[in-house]
């Protein structure tokens, strides 16, 4: 290969909801509750992780509004 291997970062977020890391996923098959896909949350500070499961992709604003508001009010920090 002739092109040069990505840089590693090794910044880490100081304080809790700093950075926050999600991902959306969609299940192979369909859950007991019919879910298709699943929403999660990490906290890069603490590690603390939320799982959301959605029956539909257009639910994620919802969940990621509703894990805002919980982690705010739980956390006492601000999610920019």
């Amino acid at each position: 290969m002739a092109e040069k291997p990505f840089a590693l970062s090794y910044s880490r977020a100081t304080k809790p909801l700093e950075l926050v890391h999600s991902d959306l996923c969609k299940f192979p098959t369909l859950s007991y509750y019919r879910c298709h896909y699943v929403a999660t949350f990490v906290d890069d500070f603490s590690a603390f992780a939320c799982i959301y499961p959605l029956v539909a992709k257009s639910d994620t604003f919802r969940v990621f509004q509703e894990f805002k508001a919980w982690a705010e009010n739980s956390l006492g920090a601000k999610l920019f």
